[in-house]
């Protein structure tokens, strides 16, 4: 999320006024289109690619937008004479048509910006800040300024005091005659003077009730210090938004830069934050917009990979991923990027998440992205590896587990990634000698998880294959905020990541279809497990890479297309379908291929009576269809603890022994039930009985509606996939006439069948 245009603003107006001795003098008269004239209401369009829904209102009560943009030595753009053809043709000859004048020529001597410009930008932007503005408008109280390099106190509380307390004076009209006591703490020991409790300014004003901005370390302050300070801002690192105001400074007439074209030029923003100053103002030596923007990208190149890190990665480099996941993850990237440019409070920033989805979905490579989002480091970790310390007893495991979590807060800002979180048991269900072991563990889990509400900066991505597996209290909100699911990929999906492994690879596009088709049901992993196959085949038979090597890779993966075995698959989901449509319960995308098929359901988030005889009837409904088309069915659907029949069976059970629906009102707790061998044959029969009755209504349902099970299933057979959820979100529900009345059902998500042998379901 870039910066808004108002702190943009601030940004500018402070480097302007740093800048404008340097600057030569220029004609006041022309004005940004005489804006401070306008009248309130007109639009002007202010981005290189302008169009009405692009133009900004000028409005005489914000004085922010005038003051910034109304300077008196803004000219017009040469733009504004230009047709978007003409504008094209300057941006592909390297000149900005937005940052040049009328009157100008295309290129100039750039000025040269001393080596305070970095740091005052950075100060710029986060003081201007709204949630920093808001304190700073709030009387007595400090905002503290921190997280850099104690040599430059000094030098930045001046830049605050003389070029930053002004812009915002001309953005916001709060700070109209805004003159806070600015201050800087001292180190102990530094330059032979003695630690200072307390500036004396800063002491003085604040017991004046004045506000003030102090620029240091909370480490030089004392523990009541705390009482004091109102805010505390983290410079923000060097991104395109900071660039742009620099450049809307440093190389425009108009105040205007073609913000489009140069945001295409520049290096992502986790590279801008690391390069060093020196080689950005050696950038912003280039004679335009353009230029500055490429020397950048170029010096971006020459960054050494950070010690011991993988390349850094973004979200737009995990292709395949479903809008499902996609979305979420974006929401809470854009709240910490508004973190990170002080318009976020952190407290009010979803800094915890789950990533949950079978294994090989690229759980792992999506923390390495979120942490690529924000420019950050990664600390990896897991069960696992917080066992492997030393003898692995109890005090080096939480004693390991300790260390990554202080890493992390050390570290901060960064990405805290922890896998196999299903190996935190719940402690309610545990029954193996080792329960009160794990019992500890978990514990120690939630303490550590409780400490990170006062890590800022801390982001902590945990990632499990099974979260039924894991205990509760981990999983609840305000330790885990955010839950996203993340699935095996979908056909588009799949093709996404096959072309994306195959780039520089000329494989047809068809190739490319089929293969993804066949690997239907499988994971990112898988499909680059498959390319890598190919690779050495062609690498084997020294030739280029082709369809055929691709072709027998994913033979060796994913079976080859078996037109009987598929047809039983599709027949599978489409029973699970059709028989979900019937109660009541709504559909997604049904998916099938060689490895298996996926019908997600979606209905009530509770169970009753009712929806659990529902949830039961559609879970045995793949082998009604199987039964009913073909007269026997396949072993699929009870092979595995995640099969229709395991999960129709612990289903029953629950009905029966804890939520009080079938029998008795006397609940078993989990730990009872884990086995059903272990339950009198009384119980046991009465379960059959269950699953029994609900197979048969599943037949029922699905012989009265054959028709339409043998057409979704040749439907399926065709296309692979087939997105149900708006056809059957707007059909009317069908009941049998068995006096349960209306229903909805249960999700179940990731579950998957495929009703031959070899396979859960």
């Amino acid at each position: 999320m870039p910066i808004d245009i108002d702190i943009q603003a601030i940004v500018t107006a402070a480097l302007r006024r740093h800048l404008e001795d340097d600057r030569p003098d220029t004609d006041g008269d022309a004005g940004f289109f005489h804006l401070a004239d306008v009248a309130p209401g007109k639009t002007v369009p202010i981005r290189d690619n302008a169009g009405p829904q692009d133009s900004q209102k000028v409005d005489r009560r914000r004085p922010g937008l005038v003051a910034a943009f109304s300077r008196p030595e803004l000219r017009t753009p040469r733009a504004a004479e230009l047709t978007p053809d003409e504008i094209a043709g300057c941006l592909a000859r390297g000149e900005d048509p937005w940052a040049d004048a009328e009157d100008q020529a295309a290129e100039r001597e750039a000025q040269a910006l001393d080596r305070r410009v970095p740091l005052l930008a950075r100060a710029a932007a986060g003081l201007a800040a709204p949630a920093i503005r808001d304190a700073l408008a709030a009387p007595g109280g400090a905002v503290l300024v921190e997280g850099f390099d104690g040599s430059l106190f000094p030098t930045l509380s001046k830049l605050v005091q003389d070029d930053v307390l002004p812009a915002l004076g001309e953005a916001d009209p709060r700070f109209v005659g805004f003159e806070p006591t600015v201050d800087f703490t001292t180190p102990p020991g530094s330059h032979g003077s003695k630690q200072k409790l307390f500036p004396e300014g800063t002491f003085a004003a604040l017991g004046r009730g004045e506000t003030c901005i102090l620029v240091g370390s909370a480490d030089h302050l004392p523990a009541e210090a705390d009482l004091f300070i109102a805010a505390r801002i983290a410079l923000p690192p060097i991104d395109a938004a900071i660039v742009l105001a620099m450049l809307r400074a440093s190389h425009s007439r108009t105040g205007l830069v073609a913000e489009d074209a140069i945001r295409d030029r520049l290096p992502l923003d986790a590279d801008l934050a690391r390069l060093p100053d020196l080689a950005l103002l050696a950038a912003f030596r280039a004679p335009t917009t353009l230029a500055v923007a490429e020397s950048l990208a170029r010096f971006a190149t020459r960054l050494p990979a950070p010690a011991g890190s993988a390349p850094r990665i973004t979200l737009d480099d995990v292709v395949g991923l479903p809008a499902e996941t996609r979305g979420p993850l974006d929401a809470v990237v854009a709240d910490l990027r508004g973190w990170q440019q002080g318009a976020v409070a952190w407290q009010d920033v979803p800094a915890s998440v789950l990533l949950f989805g079978p294994p090989g979905t690229g759980k792992t490579r999506l923390a390495r992205a979120v942490a690529g989002e924000l420019g950050c480091p990664v600390i990896e970790t897991s069960y696992a590896e917080w066992q492997a310390e030393d003898a692995a007893h109890l005090g080096t495991t939480l004693k390991a587990m300790r260390a990554s979590f202080d890493a992390a807060r050390d570290a901060a800002p960064c990405v805290l990634f922890v896998d196999e979180l299903d190996s935190f048991p719940a402690r309610q269900v545990s029954d193996h000698h080792n329960t009160r072991y794990d019992t500890k563990v978990v514990n120690g889990l939630l303490a550590e998880m409780n400490r990170l509400p006062g890590m800022e900066g801390v982001v902590f991505l945990g990632a499990t294959n099974h979260p039924a597996a894991v205990d509760p209290a981990i999983l609840r909100s305000g330790r885990l905020d955010t839950k996203i699911h993340v699935p095996p990929p979908d056909r588009a999906g799949l093709a996404a990541i096959l072309r994306f492994y195959l780039r520089d690879a000329s494989i047809p596009e068809q190739v490319i279809a089929d293969v993804a088709g066949q690997l239907l049901g499988l994971t990112g992993a898988d499909v680059e497990t498959v390319v890598k196959r190919a690779r050495s085949l062609a690498r084997m038979s020294r030739t280029e890479m082709s369809g055929h090597h691709l072709r027998t890779a994913a033979d060796a993966v994913a079976e080859p297309e078996d037109a009987a075995r598929l047809r039983r698959i599709a027949v599978h989901e489409a029973g699970h379908a059709i028989a979900a449509r019937a109660l009541g319960m709504t559909v997604g995308c049904v998916t099938i291929g060689m490895s298996g098929g996926q019908t997600p359901t979606r209905g009530l988030p509770y169970m009753t009576p009712n929806t659990a005889r529902d949830q039961l009837t559609v879970m045995l409904a793949g082998r009604a269809a199987e039964d009913l088309i073909f007269g026997d069915v396949t072993s699929g659907g009870g092979r595995g603890p995640g099969s229709d029949l395991a999960n129709a069976t612990t289903l029953a059970v629950q009905m029966h022994h804890q939520w009080g629906f079938a029998g008795t009102l006397a609940r078993i707790p989990d730990s009872g039930v884990a086995d059903i061998l272990r339950l009198p044959a009384r119980d046991r029969r009465a379960i059959e009985a269950l699953i029994q009755a609900a197979a048969a209504r599943a037949t029922g349902l699905l012989r009265d509606r054959r028709p339409e099970l043998a057409a979704l299933a040749d439907q399926l057979v065709r296309e692979r996939e087939v997105d149900l959820e708006a056809e059957i979100s707007q059909t009317k529900p069908e009941r049998q006439a068995d006096g349960n009345g209306p229903t909805g059902g249960v999700r179940r998500p990731g579950s998957r069948s495929d009703g031959v042998p070899g396979r859960s379901a």
